[in-house]
């Protein structure tokens, strides 16, 4: 049992106290002579024994001491704990009572029907499989319950969970200790190390479970590798946005000698990519269970609005995207023949997106829909808001919203992961009324509070998009729906004077309305949502775009070659 004392205090100012020793101020104490040493960060020369004890303190919390175990006590463990302390000494404590120390399913939890079935599947497939559900239903807790099922039958098994960014390595260790695992994190310079002792008392039977989280770059690394294939007792790699792993860098790191695969995403197929996504389903195996976003909202999403707003191309902007539609039109058919070519094409393909992504009359919408929010109904009224930027934009966004006298952080890769939870708090607690984010939200990131999201960062891979819807439906107290608000950009007010001219006008609507009509799907006003846009596509011949969902109009127009997936370009 760890029974040394030591313990950090830190003050609004950011200055730090440590100390170190007992603090039992009872006649006993004082007859042996107990004492504390207190340590200051700014007092002189005190200020490295206070690191020190921060950066021990900092390890012990997030299980890296591979000395000491880590448990998260669940609800009905402390009120036992509480009910032994009430009575007198001497404590009479009952072996009944004693907890029992490993995986096991919470004791308040309650699996929902369509996870209880998706996990029987899998188990059912000798543990492999995809979990294809809208992103809010609960793919981790099913994960995790399912891993806990899985080693009851095998009776000892390695648990490593890969995930897309470095921030969600403390948001799956914190859940996994939910549910009796004591996780490791692969960061640091002394993973290896760490893991590594892990691993060999696993592998002498020391331990009955192992528990790894790290990133998907590290995990296709040939360190992790190399420890993954050492060991001989069954193992279970967790994909999170398994998606990310039929990318080229990281197909190559999927190890074969892991005899049990679990991939989650609310969309596991690649955009434009047929070749990862035959990799990710031939690696994990077809779907297990699923759960469409229809069939989620009312009972484990909220509802919600969604208010197209058109913003034209400014003619600058159009000529640009023609004249680069053009050029693209030519190197598609020799991009087979030529890998430089083909990279020349990422390049323009990539350079056309950004054009739509960062339109200039965009800021002036958002400016006046805010204004019009504000004139109504007050400042105030504006809360629990995450205006999602294309790349360096979010200081524009941002300085619209200090002109309007609202409270708004950007969150961004720029900022620490130290300074996230307390963002997010702040943002959960209305201190915060505006976050300005980038890609770094559209993934794993616990957000529900939030109610109205603003999409400035135009998109036409679905994967992106209803990820980012997804941040906005899950469920919270007091809200009853939520608002979303999308920049779709279309071309300039008036017909081209040519036929080519035209065409390129269809290109771009062509990759705006998918999004579009899956929004307006699922929405409860998807009629009036579908009215903004009708006159405008019936200008051009194209309202059947309105009945087409993301996939069926990359199957019916992936032959236009100007049309290609220029947004999947470079999807990690």
């Amino acid at each position: 049992m760890f029974h040394d004392k030591f313990g950090i205090a830190k003050d609004d100012a950011g200055d730090l106290v440590a100390f170190h020793g007992s603090a039992n101020d009872s006649a006993l104490a004082g007859y042996h002579g107990e004492s504390f040493s207190v340590f200051c960060s700014w007092a002189p020369g005190q200020s490295e024994y206070v690191k020190r004890h921060a950066e021990r303190f900092e390890r012990l919390w997030h299980g890296e001491n591979e000395f000491y175990d880590l448990y998260d006590l669940d609800e009905a463990l402390k009120y036992e704990v509480i009910e032994l302390c009430s009575s007198k000494r001497p404590y009479a404590i009952s072996r009944r009572r004693v907890a029992k120390v490993g995986p096991e399913l919470p004791s308040n939890l309650r699996l929902r029907d369509f996870q209880q079935r998706a996990i029987d599947r899998w188990l059912a497939a000798s543990g492999r499989g995809l979990l294809e559900m809208a992103t809010g239903t609960g793919k981790t807790i099913a994960a995790l319950a399912g891993a806990v099922m899985l080693q009851r039958e095998v009776g000892q098994l390695a648990v490593f969970v890969s995930v897309p960014f470095s921030h969600l390595l403390d948001q799956w260790s914190s859940e996994a200790m939910k549910f009796g695992f004591s996780p490791m994190s692969w960061q640091g310079g002394d993973a290896k190390s760490r893991v590594g002792l892990r691993v060999r008392d696993f592998n002498s039977g020391g331990r009955k479970s192992l528990f790894v989280v790290s990133t998907h770059k590290s995990f296709s690394g040939p360190k992790l590798a190399a420890l993954v294939s050492s060991i001989r007792q069954p193992t279970l790699l967790i994909a999170d946005e398994v998606h990310y792993l039929g990318a080229p860098e990281y197909r190559k790191g999927l190890p074969e000698t892991v005899p049990h695969r679990l991939g989650l995403s609310a969309t596991p197929d690649r955009w434009f990519d047929p070749a990862g996504t035959r990799v990710i389903r031939d690696y994990f195996g077809e779907t297990v269970g699923s759960l469409p976003l229809g069939e989620a909202i009312g009972r484990f999403l909220t509802p919600y609005v969604y208010y197209p707003h058109l913003v034209e191309l400014t003619d600058n902007e159009m000529d640009e995207f023609s004249e680069l539609s053009r050029v693209i039109r030519k190197l598609i058919a020799a991009a087979e023949s030529s890998q430089r070519i083909v990279r020349g094409l990422e390049s323009l393909l990539r350079k056309r997106a950004r054009i739509v992504s960062t339109a200039a009359e965009k800021v002036p919408a958002l400016l006046g829909l805010l204004q019009q929010r504000i004139g109504t109904h007050g400042p105030e009224s504006i809360s629990h808001t995450i205006i999602y930027c294309a790349p360096g934009e979010t200081g524009r966004a941002l300085r619209i919203l200090g002109q309007l006298g609202l409270r708004a952080h950007e969150f961004t890769y720029q900022v620490p992961n130290s300074d996230r939870a307390r963002l997010l708090r702040q943002f959960a607690d209305g201190e915060l009324q505006v976050l300005a984010a980038i890609k770094c939200l559209d993934e794993g990131v616990d957000i529900p509070a939030t109610k109205e999201v603003y999409f400035m960062s135009s998109t036409s891979n679905p994967r992106e998009f209803v990820q980012r819807r997804g941040r906005v439906l899950r469920k919270y107290p007091g809200k009853s729906h939520a608002v979303l608000h999308d920049m779709v950009v279309v071309p300039p007010h008036g017909p081209w004077s040519d036929r080519a001219g035209t065409a390129f006008e269809k290109v771009l609507l062509a990759k705006e309305m998918p999004r579009v009509a899956e929004f307006c799907a699922a929405a409860d006003n998807q009629f009036e949502a579908r009215d903004e846009i009708f006159k405008l596509l019936k200008r051009y011949d194209l309202v059947k775009l309105l009945e087409l969902r993301p996939w069926d109009v990359y199957r019916q127009y992936s032959g236009w070659g100007d049309y290609s997936g220029s947004d999947s370009l470079g999807e990690d």
